[in-house]
């Protein structure tokens, strides 16, 4: 006698955890399918910089070192990738301090930092 009502004990718990758990028993008429998705956050680079080396400028090192978009002026308008948007702009400094020379134009040194930051005008 025992047996049989444990036995029916944990039909009717069986039963109750189908009804539950189940996910079909839960879904209402008005609901739909939601699809996963893969959220990917995109890193924008506003900074690069390099070292300089003797008797190479400072537009062909960064050429070697990156992707590099320039239009017709020869303004760098994207370096991998990153486009500046609104008033911005990519500034060319050498040690530390704005260029005021083209990056074609600057034969670098073996001591020289080169650095090129997205910048606001």
């Amino acid at each position: 006698m025992k047996k049989t009502a444990a036995i029916i004990v944990i039909l009717i718990l069986t039963v109750i955890g189908i009804y539950v758990f189940h996910p079909i028993g839960n879904v209402s008429q008005n609901t739909t399918a939601v699809q996963p998705t893969t959220a990917v956050k995109e890193t924008k680079i506003t900074t690069i910089s390099y070292r300089g080396q003797n008797g190479i400028d400072a537009l062909t090192l960064l050429k070697n070192k990156a992707t590099v978009e320039h239009d017709h002026s020869g303004l760098i308008v994207s370096i991998n990738g990153n486009k500046p948007t609104g008033h911005s702009y990519w500034a060319f400094y050498v040690n530390g301090k704005l260029a005021s020379f083209g990056p074609e134009q600057y034969i670098t040194k073996n001591s020289d930092t080169i650095q090129w930051k997205i910048e606001k005008y």
